[in-house]
């Protein structure tokens, strides 16, 4: 930014021009006057008190119209990191989609999840053949909403969806336990503005309950980039 004199420089630059030409005007005119000594000190004294107020109202003027600059800078270039966090774009990990909202995932694909059922222990009556979540983890269900708008008149991409906690580690959908009806078909067709819905179940860390969020993207996209959804 730039600064405008200060108070001190401005005054001595008034000073050392101003003051020599009063005291050579006074001096010529004190040749053509009566006046004593003394008179002509006093004149030359009174000069100079006038010039050191003269500086001081330029310095005023000088230091006011830098905090102005300063002021009109610092509004038009405000502090980047409040701005950013004030705007952050919901779908990340920090600022997930809220629960039952819908977002689009990419490839015309869109996302919402309805309802999760946390910790929950009567996998065996969703599936007899369904074994007890390995030692330290627990089976999560997640009941979802895959939606297409893409220009195809049907699609059967479909969504890939993962999970992740505080452990920091890809939880995937590959579970081998059967979820509860309405199981979610991934290979369903689904045309133009229709939509497919059902459980998935994800076996989780039970650390990582508490913390646990859904990311998904379209299956197979180079384009887009993974969503995150609040399970709470």
């Amino acid at each position: 930014m730039r600064r405008s004199p200060s108070r001190r420089v401005v005054s001595t630059r008034v000073r050392n021009v101003v003051v020599p030409l009063l005291i050579a005007l006074t001096a010529c005119s004190s040749g053509s006057t009566t006046g004593s000594n003394s008179d002509l000190e006093k004149r030359v004294s009174d000069l100079e008190a006038a010039v050191d107020e003269l500086s001081s109202m330029i310095g005023r003027t000088s230091d006011e119209a830098a905090d102005d600059l300063a002021s009109t800078e610092s509004e038009s270039d405000p502090d980047t990191s409040d701005s950013d966090s004030n705007s952050q774009d919901a779908g990340t990990r920090s600022n997930p989609i809220a629960l039952g909202e819908t977002a689009e995932v990419g490839e015309g694909w869109t996302l919402r999840i309805n309802s999760v059922q946390f910790d929950t222990n009567d996998f065996s009556s969703w599936n007899e053949f369904n074994d007890p979540p390995k030692s330290g983890f627990s089976y999560v269900v997640i009941n979802i909403t895959a939606g297409y708008t893409g220009p195809d008149a049907k699609s059967s991409d479909g969504i890939e969806v993962s999970a992740v906690g505080s452990s920091n580690v890809e939880i995937k959908n590959d579970s081998f336990a059967v979820p509860p009806e309405p199981i979610y078909d991934s290979y369903v067709d689904v045309f133009a503005g229709g939509e497919n819905s059902g459980n998935i179940v994800l076996e989780v860390p039970t650390e990582d309950l508490d913390s646990l969020v859904l990311y998904a993207k379209a299956f197979l996209s180079f384009e887009a980039t993974e969503v995150f959804f609040a399970l709470r």
